[in-house]
C-alpha cells in the first residue's frame, strides 16, 4: 500500500495472541507503538489518546485495531514501519510506503490547472478544485538562473 507524503490516516493492525487467537479490548495505553521512517531509527509513538488508537469491533472484526499515523508520522518517502506489542499479544509489525503524489495526483496534475507566478518564477500545478497545490516547481534559464521567460529548467520544490 502506498500513501502520499505527509498525509493523515489511520493503519491496521491486528493483535493476536501466541495461539493465534484475537485479543480483544487493548485500551491505548495497554500498547507501546514504535515507527522506523526510510532510513532512520526506529523510535516509540507516544499514542495521546484514545482517538490514536480504535478497536474495530470486537464481535465482527475481534482483534482488529487502527493507529492513527499523523502527518509528522508520515513526512519521509521512502517505506514507514509501524510495530505494536502488548502484554498477552505478539508482537505486530506493518508497513506502508510513503510517496510524493499518488495516482489521482498524477490525474490532477494532467487534467487540472497550472500557473507560472512570475513574481516567484515558479511553476505550480493544482488539484482538480482549481486551489490546491499539488506540484511546486523552480523556473530557470539556460544558466541556471530563476526566470519565468525563456525556461530552459524546471526543479522540484
Amino acid at each position: 500500500m502506498e500513501i502520499k507524503q505527509s498525509t493523515q490516516l489511520k493503519v491496521p493492525v491486528s493483535m493476536v495472541d501466541s495461539a493465534g487467537a484475537p485479543v480483544t479490548g487493548l485500551a491505548f495505553g495497554d500498547v507501546t507503538v514504535y515507527l522506523q521512517k526510510q532510513g532512520g531509527s526506529s523510535a516509540q509513538k507516544t499514542l495521546s489518546g484514545a482517538s490514536e488508537w480504535v478497536e474495530i469491533d470486537a464481535t465482527n472484526f475481534p482483534g482488529i485495531y487502527d493507529i492513527l499515523l499523523s502527518t509528522t508520522d508520515t513526512d519521509t518517502r521512502g517505506f514507514l514501519k509501524w510495530s505494536v506489542s502488548a502484554s498477552g499479544a505478539e508482537r505486530f509489525v506493518g508497513v506502508i510506503e510513503i510517496v510524493s503524489g499518488t495516482g489521482s495526483d498524477r490525474y490532477g496534475i494532467l487534467a487540472g490547472r497550472w500557473k507560472i507566478d512570475t513574481a516567484q518564477n515558479k511553476l505550480f500545478f493544482y488539484d482538480l478544485d482549481g486551489t490546491t497545490v499539488l506540484r511546486e516547481f523552480n523556473l530557470k534559464d539556460a544558466a541556471g538562473s530563476p526566470t519565468s521567460a525563456d525556461i530552459y529548467e524546471r526543479t522540484p520544490v
